[in-house]
Protein backbone atom coordinates (compact mmCIF):
# COMPACT_ATOMS: atom_id res chain seq x y z
CA UNK A 1 0.00 0.00 0.00
CA UNK A 2 1.26 3.53 -1.14
CA UNK A 3 1.21 6.30 2.21
CA UNK A 4 1.29 8.49 -0.78
CA UNK A 5 -2.40 7.89 -2.44
CA UNK A 6 -3.68 11.06 -3.17
CA UNK A 7 -7.51 11.70 -4.24
CA UNK A 8 -6.97 14.21 -7.31
CA UNK A 9 -9.63 16.70 -8.36
CA UNK A 10 -9.77 14.22 -11.91
CA UNK A 11 -10.97 11.53 -9.51
CA UNK A 12 -14.28 13.53 -8.50
CA UNK A 13 -17.04 12.11 -10.43
CA UNK A 14 -18.98 16.00 -10.20
CA UNK A 15 -19.87 16.65 -14.32
CA UNK A 16 -23.92 16.29 -15.06
CA UNK A 17 -22.75 14.86 -18.57
CA UNK A 18 -20.97 11.97 -16.64
CA UNK A 19 -23.68 11.65 -13.75
CA UNK A 20 -26.33 11.39 -16.57
CA UNK A 21 -24.23 8.61 -18.47
CA UNK A 22 -23.80 6.55 -15.57
CA UNK A 23 -27.68 6.90 -14.16
CA UNK A 24 -28.54 5.59 -17.57
CA UNK A 25 -26.14 2.87 -18.50
CA UNK A 26 -25.42 2.11 -14.93
CA UNK A 27 -24.52 -1.66 -13.35
CA UNK A 28 -25.70 -1.80 -9.55
CA UNK A 29 -23.89 -4.12 -6.85
CA UNK A 30 -26.32 -4.33 -4.12
CA UNK A 31 -24.45 -4.62 -0.56
CA UNK A 32 -25.88 -4.69 2.51
CA UNK A 33 -24.84 -1.00 4.21
CA UNK A 34 -24.27 0.24 -0.23
CA UNK A 35 -25.77 0.37 -3.17
CA UNK A 36 -22.83 0.93 -5.75
CA UNK A 37 -23.28 2.01 -9.47
CA UNK A 38 -20.57 1.53 -11.67
CA UNK A 39 -19.92 1.81 -15.87
CA UNK A 40 -16.41 0.72 -17.23
CA UNK A 41 -14.24 3.12 -19.33
CA UNK A 42 -15.64 6.69 -20.37
CA UNK A 43 -12.50 8.21 -18.92
CA UNK A 44 -8.72 7.99 -18.54
CA UNK A 45 -9.15 7.59 -15.11
CA UNK A 46 -11.44 6.07 -12.56
CA UNK A 47 -14.02 8.81 -11.17
CA UNK A 48 -16.16 8.50 -8.07
CA UNK A 49 -18.73 10.08 -5.75
CA UNK A 50 -20.40 9.48 -2.42
CA UNK A 51 -24.24 9.83 -1.75
CA UNK A 52 -25.50 10.27 1.77
CA UNK A 53 -29.11 10.57 2.53
CA UNK A 54 -30.65 12.53 4.74
CA UNK A 55 -32.38 9.94 6.77
CA UNK A 56 -29.00 8.75 7.56
CA UNK A 57 -28.22 11.17 10.11
CA UNK A 58 -27.31 14.99 10.69
CA UNK A 59 -24.67 16.20 8.70
CA UNK A 60 -22.27 15.76 11.49
CA UNK A 61 -22.51 11.87 10.95
CA UNK A 62 -23.15 12.24 6.90
CA UNK A 63 -20.09 13.85 6.16
CA UNK A 64 -18.44 11.19 8.76
CA UNK A 65 -19.75 8.51 6.47
CA UNK A 66 -18.53 10.28 3.42
CA UNK A 67 -15.37 10.62 4.69
CA UNK A 68 -15.04 6.93 5.89
CA UNK A 69 -16.19 6.18 2.19
CA UNK A 70 -13.25 8.46 0.23
CA UNK A 71 -10.57 7.11 2.89
CA UNK A 72 -11.41 3.57 1.49
CA UNK A 73 -11.44 4.40 -1.74
CA UNK A 74 -7.97 6.17 -1.57
CA UNK A 75 -6.17 3.40 0.04
CA UNK A 76 -7.53 0.85 -2.39
CA UNK A 77 -8.07 2.52 -5.88
CA UNK A 78 -5.07 0.57 -6.51
CA UNK A 79 -7.04 -2.43 -6.82
CA UNK A 80 -9.45 -1.37 -9.81
CA UNK A 81 -7.22 -1.96 -13.15
CA UNK A 82 -9.54 -0.13 -15.70
CA UNK A 83 -11.56 3.16 -15.41
CA UNK A 84 -14.73 2.92 -14.12
CA UNK A 85 -17.24 6.08 -12.89
CA UNK A 86 -18.30 5.13 -9.70
CA UNK A 87 -21.17 6.06 -7.28
CA UNK A 88 -21.00 4.79 -3.87
CA UNK A 89 -24.71 5.61 -2.13
CA UNK A 90 -24.78 4.97 1.46
CA UNK A 91 -28.12 2.64 2.62
CA UNK A 92 -27.46 2.24 6.28
CA UNK A 93 -24.51 3.20 8.47
CA UNK A 94 -21.95 0.46 8.62
CA UNK A 95 -21.13 -0.76 11.80
CA UNK A 96 -17.48 -0.30 11.91
CA UNK A 97 -14.98 0.93 9.70
CA UNK A 98 -13.69 -2.21 9.01
CA UNK A 99 -17.31 -3.49 7.82
CA UNK A 100 -17.57 -0.59 5.27
CA UNK A 101 -14.20 -1.11 3.86
CA UNK A 102 -14.39 -5.47 3.64
CA UNK A 103 -17.86 -4.61 1.35
CA UNK A 104 -15.72 -1.96 -0.80
CA UNK A 105 -12.74 -4.15 -1.13
CA UNK A 106 -15.03 -6.61 -2.13
CA UNK A 107 -16.37 -4.39 -4.61
CA UNK A 108 -13.20 -3.47 -6.21
CA UNK A 109 -12.05 -7.02 -6.41
CA UNK A 110 -15.21 -7.86 -8.23
CA UNK A 111 -14.65 -5.31 -10.64
CA UNK A 112 -10.82 -6.20 -11.88
CA UNK A 113 -12.02 -9.76 -12.87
Amino acid sequence: MNLNNKIYKSEHLREKKLFQILLKHKKKKNGQNFIIYFLPGKTKTSKFAVSVSKKIGNSVQRNYYKRIIREIYRTHKNLIEFPYLILFILKKPPNSFKEAEDEIVEFFKTLSY
